[in-house]
């Protein structure tokens, strides 16, 4: 048996019996449990930065960005939408040592398709009118590089965000992910006085391709 792994058995005081989803995860977590030797790992990411990306089920951020367990923290919503990230972000910096962000949109983005009319009439419509508010912001966006430009700029201003005011502890980089080559377009410098320089394991943080002027 691994180090760390723990035998974790299907309950019993389950209201229904388990669905299909839930089997098969419980017995894929039971092979990866049985050759699991990573449990030594630190609290903290090793490599001190955190990357915010998108929920996107055809990006596996681990596998695309040469991420190995425990170098970093992974925020993932729809979008990669740095707002949405903020509370993760500020226990990855303040308490959990990172020192980095790193942002990743991508082409193909879902929140590229629908406005919030679009969204609020499908809530309404699957779960009824009034659940939400008609001010309730999706955060949807019709450009990808702008996107990519206000977040950046976001997360540079906000005072809370460790590199505001001694940026060279905390810089916000931008990527863009294209979903049908699996590759990687890098706005090194977003602006001038806005991004800083990524610093990636397997990105040569000197090729400029990609730049978003």
């Amino acid at each position: 048996m691994a180090t760390g792994a723990a035998s974790v058995p299907y309950s019993t005081d389950l209201a229904t019996d388990p669905t299909e989803i839930q089997k098969n995860l419980v017995e894929k977590n039971a092979e990866y449990a049985s050759s699991f030797d990573k449990g030594h790992l630190a609290l903290p990411p090793a490599k001190k930065y955190l990357v915010v990306t998108c929920m996107d089920a055809r990006i596996d951020p681990a596998s695309a960005f040469g991420i190995t367990l425990g170098d970093a923290h992974v925020i993932r919503n729809a979008g990669g939408n740095a707002r949405d990230a903020l509370r993760s972000i500020l226990i990855s910096q303040h308490l959990l040592g990172t020192k980095e962000i790193v942002l990743v949109k991508h082409t193909g983005c879902g929140m590229l398709t629908f406005t919030n009319t679009d969204a609020l009439s499908v809530v309404a419509q699957n779960a009824g009118v009034g659940v939400l508010q008609s001010t309730f912001d999706f955060q949807p966006f019709p450009d990808l590089e702008q996107a990519v430009k206000d977040d950046v700029a976001w997360l540079n201003g906000n005072a809370a965000l460790i590199g505001k005011t001694i940026s060279w502890l905390s810089e916000a980089s931008a990527i863009l992910h294209d979903d049908h080559t699996e590759a990687i377009a890098m706005p090194l410098q977003i602006s001038d006085t806005v991004a800083k320089n990524a610093v990636m394991d397997g990105i040569d943080p000197l090729d400029h391709s990609g730049v978003i002027e």
